[in-house]
This record gives structure tokens, C-alpha cells and sequence, in this order.
């Protein structure tokens, strides 16, 4: 079933989940976005043996909001940590603690990469673009 928000309903989620990822920001930044490779563990679970491969910072703030879009910004490029397969995504605030999980791929998840073999020290580059809400 599709729900139908009023668009400052609709804004205002959006809004809790961009100041979930700035939260704690200070001149260093706002959150960061990690790829893993291994199993995804349940929403926001231990990483368990999962191997980060990469990690981007988030600007601060880390995006816009307009009409039920979450638009953020460019993440740039970011250095290979590890060996591995890309398979899943964390975003945590600038403090460490968890905000989400999302799929990684080449097309058709939730954060896009130009490939997801990391080696060590390889340019990777990735698109977190939107998150619309409810009938935007």
C-alpha cells in the first residue's frame, strides 16, 4: 500500500535522517559512509567479521532537502582499506554510532560503485544520490 504524506510531514523525516548523519559534526565533518565486504548483519548489528574496505566523509552539512528528496552531497573519492568484495554500506554520524545500512552494487542498489573489488589503495568512487520519501 502506497501512504500519502503532507510534504512537511514528508520533509520533516528526511530532515531527522540528515541530522542523524551530521550529528556530532565538528570541523572535522559530518558522518561517514563505510563499505564492507561479508554478510550484512541485521539493521544496525555488530560488524562482526566483516572488513571495511573504504570510507567516505560526509560534508556538513551532508545533503538538501526539496519536495521529499534527500539530495546528497558528492562523496568524492576514497582510498582502498582492504582487499575484498564490496557487498553492503553503513552510514554512521560523526560520533561512530549507526544511522543505516544500505545495498551495495553496480546498478540497481542503494549506493552505486564503479566497481565493488576493492584492493588496497585503489580509487574507488561511489553515488549515495537520494532518498525520496513517500509520494515525492
Amino acid at each position: 500500500m502506497t501512504i500519502g504524506l503532507n510534504p512537511d510531514l514528508r520533509d520533516s523525516r528526511l530532515q531527522v535522517i540528515l541530522d542523524s548523519i551530521d550529528y556530532g559534526a565538528d570541523e572535522y565533518g559530518a558522518g561517514k559512509l563505510q563499505i564492507y565486504s561479508g554478510t550484512r548483519p541485521a539493521t544496525g548489528g555488530s560488524i562482526g567479521s566483516c572488513v571495511l574496505l573504504a570510507e567516505y566523509d560526509f560534508s556538513n552539512p551532508c545533503g538538501t532537502i526539496t519536495s521529499g528528496v534527500l539530495t546528497f552531497t558528492d562523496l568524492g573519492a576514497a582510498t582502498g582499506l582492504a582487499v575484498g568484495n564490496a557487498s553492503w554500506a553503513r552510514i554512521i554520524d560523526n560520533d561512530d554510532n549507526f544511522v543505516m545500512d544500505l545495498s551495495v552494487g553496480i546498478s540497481g542498489t542503494d549506493v552505486i560503485m564503479d566497481s565493488t573489488v576493492i584492493e588496497i589503495g585503489s580509487v574507488i568512487t561511489c553515488t549515495l544520490e537520494t532518498i525520496t520519501e513517500g509520494n515525492a
